[in-house]
């Protein structure tokens, strides 16, 4: 069922969204008050601001600008709340690779596209696999329990679905710098593989990845052509999907917060949400090889 969240029935969000706004007013005010009484610095006060200001852009980005007139996704634009301007960027999670469905294929293009030597790639998806399976046979050149307890590590893979994107860090043979450099494509609040990621509205990384699987016949693999797949229709279905939000407010601080949302709808096309993160300032993402 098509959401319709231009429309005026979404009487349940437009209540969040007015005490959203509430909060951020009264915020602004007891921290003004704080301020005074208790000279907090400035740029505490500034960042308070930003993480509520950052909050109601969000979901008032939801309530006004996600669709336009015509039906069409709006994945950037800008609004006013409380006189300042924020900047909001919304991305589709199934347009990620997803950390715990996606194959050895997608998994070592994924590393491998962004400038990690191919063998180490192929041997962290197999790592990747071994962590997310319920059994402890070794796939590959993957890493299982006994593996972890002969190169000393204090824990042993999960065996079971990843939890985090950040939970990557764990895996044998995946460095921090690897972990950011990968966040911006990789989600658990999806698990599109390579047939059920949506291409249309993936972000450029995303579609890089796909682009030189397709270049490079990795593993001799059918890639879908990045040109003909962004050509066809951009219909969606938003319902029961997640999204992030990634906010940014105009001020000293340059602040960005990220914030994760399952959508909902009911019967009557009023929509509703679920926060599946809390907000956080978003800066843990860094350079590939390739940068």
């Amino acid at each position: 069922m098509q959401m319709n969240v231009v429309g005026d029935r979404g009487a349940a969000l437009l209540g969040v969204v007015g005490v959203a706004l509430l909060l951020s007013l009264l915020a602004v005010g007891v921290m003004d008050l704080t301020l005074i009484s208790r000279k907090i610095p400035v740029s505490v006060l500034d960042r308070k601001q930003a993480e509520y200001l950052a909050d109601s852009a969000s979901v008032l980005y939801l309530r006004r600008h996600l669709i336009n007139e015509t039906n069409s996704y709006v994945l950037s634009n800008s609004l006013e709340v409380l006189g300042r301007n924020v900047a909001v960027d919304v991305e589709l999670e199934n347009s990620k690779v997803g950390l715990n469905k996606a194959d050895y294929d997608l998994l070592s293009a994924t590393i491998a596209s962004n400038g990690y030597d191919v063998q180490l790639a192929e041997s962290i998806a197999n790592a990747i696999i071994d962590w997310r399976d319920e059994d402890d046979f070794v796939t590959g050149a993957g890493a299982e329990l006994a593996t972890y307890q002969t190169e000393g590590y204090s824990y042993a893979p999960r065996n079971g679905p990843f939890e985090t994107v950040g939970e990557l860090a764990f895996v044998r043979g995946v460095s921090p710098a690897m972990v950011r450099c990968l966040l911006p494509v990789l989600t658990v609040y999806s698990s599109p593989d390579i047939e059920d990621v949506n291409l249309v509205y993936a972000s450029e990384k995303v579609k890089d990845i796909f682009a030189w699987a397709y270049q490079n016949n990795w593993h001799d693999r059918l890639w879908p052509n990045i040109e003909e797949t962004l050509s066809a229709s951009g219909s969606l279905d938003l319902s029961s999907q997640a999204i992030t939000i990634r906010t940014r407010v105009a001020a000293d601080l340059d602040s960005q917060f990220s914030k994760i949302i399952r959508i909902k709808t009911s019967t009557s096309e009023a929509i509703t949400y679920v926060t599946l993160r809390s907000l956080n300032k978003d800066g843990i993402s860094g350079s590939c090889p390739t940068d």
